[in-house]
C-alpha cells in the first residue's frame, strides 16, 4: 500500500506537515507562523485576521445586500469597533469610493441621538492646521446652491448662537486682518482706489496697499512712516454703526501715533486735486517734524 504523500503547511511557510491528517505543522495557524514563546499583540492577530479575510473573500453585490440588511440596527460590541478602527488606519478610499459613499447618504437625516452621540464624541477634539489649510483650499471658490442657502437657513431659524468671548474676537479680527492684507486676497481696486493710486504714482510717492494695523483694521494705502490712507465708498460706509465704527477705528489708530487720512467716495470723484492736496500736505508735515 502506497503512503498517501505529505501536503504542504497551510499557514503559507512552504514546508510538510508530518502528519498525514494534519494541515498545520505544530506552532503554525491560519494567521501565519508563530513561534513559541514569541507574543503577537491582539491587535496585529486582528488586523492579519481581517487583511487576510479580506484578500480571500469577494462578496457578490446581492450577499453584500444581505450583509447590510442583517446588520442594520445592529450594535457593534467594542472589540468590532477596534477591529475596524485598526484595518482603517492610514487607509485612503479611491474617488470612486468617495463618490458612492455621498451618493449613499444623499438625503440621509441623522437622529438628533446621533447628532449627540457625535457631538459628545467630538467634544475637545483639535483639529490640526493641516486639516484646517485642506478645508479652506476645499472650500476656496465654492458657490453654494440656492437650495443648499435655503437649508440652510431653515437649520438656522431660530437657533441662538452664544456671544463670542473677547479673545475669540481678537482671534477673528487678526485672522481676517492676516487674509485680507495676505497675496491670496486679490481683490479687484475700486474705482477711486485707482484714482488715489494714480495721484500717488504721478507724485512719486512711495506706497503699500492692503497694510494690517493693530490686528483689527486694513487701510488702502500706506505710507511710511505712519500714513494710513483709507478710500471709503458711498454705500458700504453710511450703513447704520458704520460711521461709529470707522471713527472708533480712527481712535485707536491715532492713540498708536499713526495719521489716518479718510477719504471719501464723492471726494475723490468730484474733487480729486483737494485729495491729493490733504495727502501731500500731510507727508510734508511728517517730513518736517
Amino acid at each position: 500500500m502506497k503512503k498517501k504523500p505529505r501536503s504542504l503547511c497551510r499557514c503559507g511557510c512552504g514546508n510538510q506537515v508530518k502528519r498525514p491528517s494534519s494541515i498545520y505543522i505544530y506552532g503554525h495557524s491560519n494567521i501565519g507562523r508563530i513561534k513559541q514563546g514569541y507574543h503577537i499583540s491582539e491587535e496585529s492577530i486582528i488586523k492579519m485576521k481581517l487583511t487576510k479575510s479580506k484578500h480571500l473573500y469577494k462578496h457578490s453585490d446581492d450577499s453584500k445586500k444581505k450583509i447590510s440588511l442583517g446588520n442594520k440596527g445592529k450594535k457593534r460590541t467594542p472589540e468590532q469597533c477596534l477591529a475596524m478602527s485598526v484595518v482603517r488606519k492610514g487607509r485612503k478610499l479611491s474617488e470612486e469610493h468617495k463618490m458612492k459613499c455621498s451618493m449613499a447618504l444623499k438625503g440621509h437625516l441623522t437622529s438628533d441621538e446621533t447628532r449627540r452621540k457625535i457631538s459628545e464624541c467630538r467634544k475637545g477634539h483639535v483639529v490640526s492646521e493641516e486639516t484646517r489649510y485642506k478645508i479652506s483650499i476645499g472650500n476656496t471658490g465654492k458657490i453654494r446652491s440656492e437650495e443648499t442657502h435655503k437649508k440652510l437657513c431653515i437649520a438656522r431659524k431660530g437657533h441662538t448662537q452664544q456671544p463670542h468671548s473677547e479673545e475669540t474676537k481678537q482671534k477673528i479680527r487678526q485672522r481676517r486682518v492676516e487674509y485680507l492684507s495676505s497675496n491670496v486676497n486679490q481683490k479687484f481696486d475700486t474705482y477711486i482706489e485707482k484714482q488715489i493710486e494714480n495721484g500717488l504714482i504721478l507724485g512719486n510717492i512711495n506706497y503699500r496697499k492692503q497694510i494690517g494695523l493693530l490686528t483689527r483694521t486694513v487701510c488702502d494705502f500706506f505710507i511710511e512712516p505712519n500714513i494710513a490712507i483709507y478710500c471709503d465708498g458711498t454705500y458700504w460706509h453710511n450703513l447704520p454703526g458704520r460711521r461709529e465704527k470707522d471713527e472708533e477705528i480712527n481712535d485707536k489708530l491715532r492713540e498708536q501715533g499713526y495719521i489716518v487720512i479718510r477719504l471719501k467716495g464723492t471726494e475723490i470723484r468730484n474733487n480729486f486735486s483737494k485729495c491729493m492736496s490733504t495727502i501731500l500736505e500731510r507727508i510734508s508735515n511728517v517730513m518736517v517734524s
